[in-house]
């Protein structure tokens, strides 16, 4: 997010309490939703109730551009970052779901930036802004998607850059490869846009809150199926307490790492019953975790296993501790558009204990 990354960060006031689901509005929004750096211009205008959490604009975002929930994101705005609970817990960034949209935009032409997919680094941003504040109709149902132009670029991609040139040759009858091809899908028409059809996925927005995660798209690629104890084609059962093999983790690509994570924490979760952090976030921050131990190159990684370990954490709860660590360095890293600090990684975990991630923990549920 280009332009809040120049704002300095500021104290917090105390007026920012206003800012929460607490504050009444009963007006609706007309919002201008605008994918940056698209050619030609991507963009949506939906109608959203003011007490909307930035939760649920997410999930109006992802429906209005045809995505499926299944990356990271956060929103930003001045000099605040805004991000589900459990991405925001211990990163500097505030819950999501407390601060309404009526609060952060109170007054037309005021924007607020939404970053998904980031933890790539080549990421969708969207200018969310303030077109104006109407009443609200008597029998009508929102939120809703007024007007558009153009398809949302394609999850899973390299970016909006990179979406432009293909859909480009697209445009242009070019030659391009099968591989592409098969990503973009037979459907593919960058210049398509169904007000009927977004508007029906913008209804519909509560469904994509269940989304599990990094899965597919479009086009003709195979569902994702978490691995599991019925599956017997899944080749590589990942188990955070027990570690993969280095050597086979480093030939896996970063999808397939994912994917591992993913299937061993939906075997977890249907048979402890368990409900755990956003299943996307959770599985980049364990894949990154492991890919460290496997390649050997930061010391201070498995020297922090060892002592988390030693100290009585359980390996899958040492790694959850190091992706905290990750967590914070990745924030720190978009928001100030600075280089991976490796000295100062290795620094904080070398202090971190047990004692210093459980506190931590404690803090973020209070």
């Amino acid at each position: 997010m280009t332009r809040a990354r120049q704002v300095k960060a500021k104290p917090k006031r105390k007026a920012d309490k206003k800012r929460t689901l607490r504050q009444v509005d009963d007006s609706i929004l007309q919002l201008r939703l605008t994918i940056q750096e698209s050619c030609p211009r991507i963009w949506r205008e939906v109608l959203v109730p003011a007490e909307f959490p930035l939760s649920d604009l997410h999930l109006v975002i992802q429906a209005a551009m045809g995505w499926s929930n299944r990356e990271v994101h956060q929103f930003e705005m001045e000099d605040k970052g805004y991000a589900p609970p459990e991405q925001a817990a211990g990163s500097g960034l505030e819950d999501e779901q407390e601060v309404t949209v009526g609060a952060l935009l109170p007054r037309p032409k005021m924007s607020i930036y939404y970053a998904y997919d980031y933890i790539r680094g080549d990421y969708f941003e969207v200018d969310v802004r303030l077109v104006q504040r109407q009443a609200k109709q008597e029998g009508e149902i929102y939120p809703r998607c007024i007007a558009g132009a153009h398809a949302g670029p394609l999850e899973g991609g390299e970016g909006i850059w990179t979406y432009n040139e293909m859909a480009e040759a697209w445009r242009m009858k070019e030659e391009i490869d099968e591989e592409t091809r098969r990503w973009l899908g037979p459907a593919f028409d960058p210049d398509r846009f169904d007000l009927e059809e977004t508007d029906r996925q913008v209804r519909a927005y509560r469904e994509l809150a269940e989304s599990q995660g990094p899965g597919t798209t479009r086009g003709d690629e195979e569902e994702f199926e978490p691995w599991g104890e019925d599956d017997e084609d899944w080749l590589f059962p990942y188990d955070a307490n027990e570690g993969p093999d280095p050597e086979r983790w480093l030939e896996l690509d970063e999808s397939e790492r994912i994917e591992a994570v993913m299937g061993y924490h939906e075997v977890m979760q249907r048979e402890l019953g368990q409900r755990g952090a956003d299943p996307a976030l959770h599985a980049m921050m364990h894949a990154v975790v492991e890919t460290q131990l496997a390649d050997g190159s930061l010391k201070a990684v498995p020297a922090a296993l060892e002592r988390l370990e030693g100290q009585g954490l359980s390996r899958h709860d040492a790694v959850h501790a190091i992706g905290g660590i990750v967590a914070k360095h990745l924030w720190r890293m978009m928001k100030e558009q600075v280089e991976f600090d490796e000295e100062r990684y290795n620094s904080e975990l070398g202090r971190l204990t047990r004692e210093s991630w459980e506190a931590l923990a404690d803090e973020d549920t209070e």
